[in-house]
């Protein structure tokens, strides 16, 4: 794993794009999906529906950009995730370029191979959120504008570069709202005051990043005013933010403040370790005044003090500082590989492949367990990949493929099974797209398809989103099942509902029969109870397709 070696980046890409072809995940990417298509559908590119319902919650970035793929490309569950991909490709190559600037070659291939290959980025392009693109805008943008400054420092007007900061801050605030300029915010100001840069929180040159930016939002703040007026913007600019931090939201979770750290524990493995060590290692720095730069430390650890303090926190939320943690491993990963005779690096090698080793069993047992499979492809492939990490671990002798060869393998392993063989099996569960499969398989007229949900009253407890993407329309919703009597005019009607649906729909002077019965159970939320085969229909909910016609 030379500093020139591709061939890990080769592998990871190709689990990314495994993953791409996943059916969009119920609630959130569905969500997003559904809206994209619904966009493209209507063609109005300014204003956010879902539905058919005014939508204000999330920026429109990605509805842009995956609406636009599918005006291209056609509507399917890859194109959905095709732009976010290739961003998330430009945040990587943006955190090795960054990295480049104050170190060295080795550090920053490092930097990219550890944020490409934490189980967050592998996450983040298949469960695809806002999220992925304001991850690798920021890191962009933060790339750029140290790229202006270290011209400036060296007499050299690199003005694009700050064009290109203002481009990547424009298209943070577009892809999740204003944590895409806090983020540069923090990381800079905490490298100026660090090296006594007082004047470069003055220089007028900022205007021209902020005209940048300002030019970037303009369409989306013209189709928020158009669409909600002055509250549209108030909820962009403060509300969905900082709100959560000051209690104006509604959004309220109370989680504890280690909750980000805790979900850190596994959204950055298998780096945890190595991190952990080499946040130490740049705080002694920092205190010694012998830091190259405070962006990095001071980019990631005040962000995430900021966002461990929101009062409605999620696991994916802190992930845009994720880069700026691969710098942090990266530089420590090069000062480790310097120390390779010493005892240190040998503990540190034996962790990373202990770790690589943890990832490799645990995703043999998850399948053994939870999806049990006999191809023989599967376990050939899991095989030679073990191989890879025997090879690694004990045959190897270059210090950075000891050092990171093991975990690479072992990262990659658990991420290919989840991609080929896990939740492939579990999306078997994905009532949505299950029924919308069925229909497409059976040749069902999609127009005469509805949802009845009666347990809760809220057709969203169905998964509406996952069933309008799979069939590409917005399936309409009806609140009782009387609502169907005038659709039965034109012939058969074919309705996704639950238990109490089905029972209504009974109730009725109607031709009923039940074409398929589903299990349903929400993917994205994972228990022991549903991943053991034995124990799994306890959990589930029963939902079926039925075939609706007059007497």
């Amino acid at each position: 794993m030379r500093c020139n070696n591709s061939l890990p980046f080769v592998a990871i890409v190709l689990v990314y794009i495994v993953g791409a072809f996943l059916e969009v995940m119920d609630i959130d990417e569905a969500q997003y999906a559904a809206i994209a298509r619904e966009m493209m559908h209507s063609g109005q590119w300014l204003e956010i529906k879902d539905r058919g319902q005014d939508y204000l919650d999330k920026p429109p970035l990605l509805f842009w950009v995956a609406g636009a793929s599918f005006l291209v490309l056609g509507v399917s569950n890859f194109t959905y995730r095709l732009g976010p991909l290739l961003v998330s490709l430009l945040g990587i190559y943006a955190t090795y370029r960054f990295a480049l600037l104050y170190y060295t070659y080795r550090a920053a291939y490092c930097a990219s191979l550890v944020i490409a290959s934490c189980m967050a980025y592998f996450l983040m392009n298949r469960d695809v959120r806002t999220d992925t693109m304001l991850t690798s805008w920021v890191i962009f943008s933060i790339w750029q504008i140290a790229a202006w400054l270290k011209g400036k420092e060296q007499a050299k007007n690199f003005w694009y570069y700050l064009l290109g900061g203002g481009w990547g801050i424009g298209c943070a605030m577009l892809a999740k709202g204003p944590i895409g300029l806090a983020v540069p915010t923090l990381a800079f100001a905490s490298h100026f005051i660090y090296k006594k840069q007082w004047k470069n929180f003055f220089r007028l040159e900022w205007l021209i990043l902020a005209a940048m930016v300002a030019l970037i939002l303009s369409p989306m703040i013209w189709g928020l005013y158009k669409q909600h007026g002055y509250e549209g913007l108030y909820f962009y600019f403060w509300k969905q933010s900082f709100g959560r931090i000051t209690g104006q939201s509604e959004w309220v979770n109370d989680v504890n403040i280690f909750f980000q750290a805790q979900n850190f524990l596994w959204s950055f493995q298998p780096w945890v370790i190595l991190f952990a060590v080499a946040l130490v290692f740049h705080l002694k720095l920092a205190m010694q005044r012998q830091s190259v730069e405070l962006i990095s430390l001071g980019g990631f650890l005040l962000p995430f003090l900021a966002l461990s303090l929101s009062r409605y926190q999620l696991p994916h939320y802190t992930f845009v500082v994720f880069p700026l943690g691969a710098v942090l491993t990266g530089v420590y990963v090069d000062f480790l590989v310097q120390q390779a005779s010493t005892s240190w690096f040998k503990v540190m090698q034996f962790v990373q492949s202990l770790v690589g080793f943890l990832l490799c069993i645990a995703s043999l047992l998850l399948v053994f367990w939870a999806t049990p499979t006999q191809a023989w492809w599967f376990w050939s492939g899991w095989a030679l990949l073990f191989f890879l990490w025997l090879w690694f671990s004990f045959v190897v002798k270059e210090p950075l493929q000891n050092l990171l060869g093991p975990s690479t393998v072992g990262i990659l392993t658990a991420c290919a099974v989840l991609n080929i063989q896990f939740y492939p099996q579990l999306f078997a569960y994905q009532a949505g797209s299950t029924v919308g499969k069925y229909v497409i398989e059976n040749q069902l007229p999609s127009e005469r398809v509805f949802i009845l949900s009666k347990l809760s009253g809220n057709h969203q407890e169905l998964f509406a989103h996952s069933l309008d993407f799979k069939l590409q329309r917005t399936v309409p919703s009806l609140n009782s099942a009387s609502e169907i009597l005038p659709y039965l005019e034109q012939g058969a009607c074919y309705i996704y509902t639950d238990t109490v649906g089905v029972k209504e729909l009974h109730s009725l002077p109607l031709k009923t029969r039940i074409l398929k019965t589903f299990e349903k159970y929400h993917i994205s939320m994972l228990t022991p109870e549903f991943l053991n085969p034995e124990t799994r229909n306890r959990v589930t909910q029963r939902v079926f397709l039925v075939e609706v016609k007059k007497r």
